[in-house]
């Protein structure tokens, strides 16, 4: 895409376009500056470094597999939420949800998926592993949205 959208369906592109219309172009920032933005955990450390830190809400990194506590590993962490769940290797809102502490586990075992539809995953046969694959794969994310557009960015990681 063109860094300003969803690749997967194209929403939010009549952003850009609308500030091109009122005469504002996008402006390339310095290298350093445009790497702290791009990037969620520098981010984070240049606010801390800054003593910012209270501006920025609660934060946790977590490794990507589902578990029966891993909600409660969350609340521990961060609070009693709501919760704004992203991926660390995604940018401008692609897979983001947010949620309140009562549907925090079931949206974690929809988004990472249980460790049985894990295990069903690994032994089959990925169509995802061959061109045809990838363009079926993409043919059918361009319809995504909601929900279904979020799971699809979280189980593509």
């Amino acid at each position: 895409g063109d860094g300003h959208t969803s690749a997967f369906t194209g929403a939010g592109a009549f952003i850009p376009r609308r500030f091109q219309e009122l005469g504002f172009r996008k402006r390339s920032l310095d290298p350093w500056l445009d790497t702290i933005i791009e990037n969620k955990i520098l981010t984070h450390d240049a606010f801390v470094h800054a003593g910012l830190a209270s501006l920025r809400p609660a934060t946790g990194c977590f490794e990507m597999c589902y578990s029966e506590d891993l909600a409660s590993h969350v609340c521990a962490q961060v609070g009693d939420g709501p919760f704004v769940l992203k991926l660390s290797a995604r940018q401008r809102s692609c897979g983001v949800v947010i949620v309140d502490a009562n549907g925090l586990s079931k949206v974690l075992c929809s988004l990472l998926g249980s460790e049985s539809q894990e295990d069903a995953r690994r032994t089959s046969c990925d169509v995802g592993d061959t061109p045809r694959g990838w363009a079926d794969a993409a043919q059918s994310a361009a319809v995504l949205s909601g929900f279904d557009e979020a799971v699809a960015h979280w189980r593509a990681d």
